[in-house]
């Protein structure tokens, strides 16, 4: 993949140029994905409801999803990555979460959030919000870390950057199927 700037860092809390946003679809996923018609998919989300009233949205996770390093994606993981976007004052969240109450991981694989008031958006906003472990970002506030090294539950895993490239691999484990291409290169 031929490129003309090199890429910022590629996390999904911070990411703002173009290319290094195009890279965090192949490293991370979202809780729904938003088909070319405009249709909500399953992603990391395998189902989802929503009560009567619109104010309390309940996603079901897959149990079958790991992260690049091994570790298992669990509701803390989806609850902190909002929670940090909630609070952020970065320009491209300001909006995503607005009517966010409060989110509450229940079990490991359940996640509620809860609203000030009925939020048609809120699937779309969520589809475009990667989420990331936890357990790395919470003792690297800064993501000086992670972002020399960021792990997703993405189709393909980050090997490798310098000056002159990022080295992408297939991810052997992926659950939706392993990927086409065994490596990109930007």
């Amino acid at each position: 993949m031929g490129i003309f700037h090199q890429p910022t860092e590629i996390n999904p809390l911070t990411t703002d140029s173009s290319i290094s946003a195009n890279l965090l679809a192949l490293l991370f996923n979202e809780l729904v994905d938003v088909s070319g018609d405009g249709h909500m998919l399953p992603e990391l989300a395998k189902s989802w409801n929503i009560s009567d009233n619109r104010l309390e949205w309940t996603f079901y996770l897959r149990n079958n999803v790991q992260f690049h390093d091994g570790t298992r994606l669990t509701a803390e993981d989806v609850k902190f990555i909002f929670e940090t976007i909630k609070d952020t004052k970065s320009f491209g969240f300001t909006h995503a979460l607005k009517y966010v109450a409060r989110i509450d991981a229940v079990g490991e694989h359940t996640l509620k959030i809860h609203l000030t008031k009925p939020d048609s958006l809120l699937l779309t906003a969520i589809g475009t919000i990667g989420i990331a472990p936890k357990h790395l970002l919470k003792k690297d506030l800064d993501h000086s870390e992670f972002n020399k090294h960021p792990i997703g539950t993405g189709p393909y895993r980050f090997v490798e950057q310098d000056s002159d490239k990022i080295v992408l691999e297939a991810n052997e484990g992926y659950f939706l199927g392993r990927p086409h291409l065994d490596k990109i290169i930007v």
